[in-house]
């Protein structure tokens, strides 16, 4: 019984260091495995900082041109009327970015009908629908782009405060769940472009509700920042150990070169290899998907230049991030090509 309540007790003291079992712990205990086998010291883990995203440095302001208490009381002919009455009320007021994109969706599907059912039978109210709709038409993308961009799900979904990838077999749900979210609303974006605003409701939120789910963004930031780290100080002591003594100096396979191949094959190629795929592989689909984000914004007509510039460099930090990871990547790689060529596990100009 002391020998499991000791067992316990230890676990809880080093949980952040060896009983977790996460992405972080199995790269270092990569990370160290190497550093004992060559015999060189591993520096300390950088602490991860990640790039934030406040909403309010991105949401866009809209101008007002909602039609007023008294107009919505005299729109009863019009099934437009309805909508109007939804936006002016109480809960209307405090609706979630996606109910107002919603109650925009149905002012601009209905708008038209009821401006021609109104005609010159009042055309006070009907020239004031038609400049409202105007405005509203042209402001469309800001719309689409406050309605996913402020919304409590988008924060959580690029969180800096979400745990690391899944270092699993089995990919995550999460992962395929929150491309298609993005493809979704960019889908949508698209056709608010053309002036086609029909979807449904609970299409989009269901959307939306994977990205609060999945912290995909987050996730993937990250596991990038710690891979990014491992890699560098991997390459460090391989680099080290190579230039004070290589470990085949004789290019004769010694038993801590056979150690070091079995690291290489068992904890690289095993494990922190894949997961460096799938997290690249990610990356590489979250930035195209977030650029297009930008693009659609930018390329519509009336909203040239309007993406706010905390976006873009946001976009540009995780771009560059990307790009950090592949040079370390790159380097991890040549650092262990030299010393396994060296050794002889790799035949003298083999590309693998």
């Amino acid at each position: 019984m002391r020998r499991v309540r000791s067992g316990y007790i230890a676990c809880f003291s080093l949980l952040l260091l060896g009983c977790s079992n996460g992405p972080a712990q199995r790269l270092e205990d990569y990370a160290e495995r190497v550093a004992r086998v060559v015999e060189q010291p591993l520096a300390e883990p950088a602490s991860v900082q990640l790039p934030a995203l406040p909403t309010r440095q991105i949401e866009l302001p809209l101008a007002q041109a909602d039609v007023g208490l008294l107009e919505f009381l005299r729109l009863n002919e019009c099934e437009l009327g309805y909508a109007i009455g939804q936006k002016n009320s109480t809960l209307g007021k405090v609706a979630q970015p996606s109910q107002r994109l919603h109650m925009e969706r149905d002012f601009l599907l209905l708008a038209p009908k009821c401006i021609e059912q109104l005609g010159s039978k009042r055309p006070e109210l009907t020239a004031k629908l038609a400049a409202a709709n105007q405005l509203k038409q042209q402001q469309r993308m800001r719309s689409w782009w406050n309605a996913w961009l402020t919304a409590k799900e988008w924060q959580t979904f690029i969180s800096p405060a979400a745990p690391a990838l899944e270092m699993t077999d089995a990919e995550p749900a999460h992962l395929s769940l929150s491309v298609q979210a993005l493809d979704y609303a960019i889908a949508q974006g698209q056709r608010w472009q053309q002036q086609d605003y029909a979807y449904q409701s609970s299409d989009m939120e269901f959307h939306q509700q994977q990205l609060l789910l999945g912290e995909t963004l987050g996730k993937w930031l990250h596991a990038q920042a710690l891979q990014t780290d491992v890699l560098n100080r991997v390459a460090d002591v391989l680099e080290q150990r190579f230039a004070d003594k290589p470990l085949c100096i004789t290019g004769q396979q010694t038993n801590n070169a056979k150690i070091l191949f079995n690291v290489f094959q068992k904890f690289y190629l095993a494990q922190v290899q894949p997961y460096m795929s799938r997290s690249d592989r990610l990356g590489k689909q979250l930035l195209a998907q977030l650029r297009d984000m930008q693009a659609l914004l930018n390329q519509s007509e009336l909203q040239a230049g309007v993406v706010p510039a905390a976006y873009k460099q946001w976009l540009m930090e995780l771009e560059q991030r990307q790009q950090t990871f592949t040079r370390a990547s790159q380097r991890h790689v040549q650092a262990w090509r030299k010393t396994l060529t060296e050794c002889g596990f790799i035949p003298t100009g083999s590309n693998e």
